[in-house]
């Protein structure tokens, strides 16, 4: 009995020892066939034209650079509140039967948004407050630059255009010849 356990224990680890053996030798092939790095030269459009006489900072760019569409950290202080009032006027619409049920189900999702917001606050309240600071030095700039923010005609871009310029190229396309 020992004898033939013994046997197909030798015969199977034989087998897997040369499977492996086959897979480690297939692997290091691969491996230095692939060595070479290929160069990569795609050049990037910039995120932000600007367009306007107006210098910006390192970090007025880096806050321009994630887009129009970056939601910016920082939460009004009574956001909590807000959302609960909001929810009960939303509840208060639903039918009868349902309201109880839906009000336990908003106050325990709350009761999470409490703790969370508790947790993160300490981290997330220093990188909201700073985004908020840039953004508004960036609208001061562009306030007293008489300058705008848009999204420019081609790609996910950022243009800081002066108020004048827009007007004219607005003017320009409206009345040139081809258009008409």
């Amino acid at each position: 009995m020992f004898l033939i356990r013994d046997g197909i224990h030798n015969t199977v680890n034989s087998l897997f020892e040369k499977k492996y053996n086959n897979i480690e030798d297939k692997i290091s092939r691969l491996v230095s066939t692939q060595k070479e790095t290929t160069e990569n030269n795609t050049t990037f459009h910039p995120r932000v034209a600007n367009k306007s006489n107006i210098p910006l900072t390192e970090e007025e760019l880096g806050l321009l650079n994630k887009g129009l569409k970056y939601n910016l950290d920082h939460k009004h202080r009574h956001w909590i509140n807000n959302l609960a009032l909001e929810a009960e006027n939303a509840v208060t619409l639903l039918p009868v039967g349902d309201q109880e049920f839906t009000r336990h189900q908003v106050a325990r999702n709350i009761r999470k948004f409490l703790t969370q917001q508790t947790q993160h606050r300490r981290q997330k309240s220093k990188k909201g407050k700073e985004e908020l600071r840039i953004l508004n030095q960036i609208k001061d700039k562009l306030h007293e630059n008489r300058a705008l923010v848009t999204k420019a005609d081609k790609g996910n871009s950022v243009a800081i255009i002066c108020d004048v310029s827009m007007k004219g190229s607005e003017h320009a396309q409206l009345f040139k010849d081809s258009f008409l």
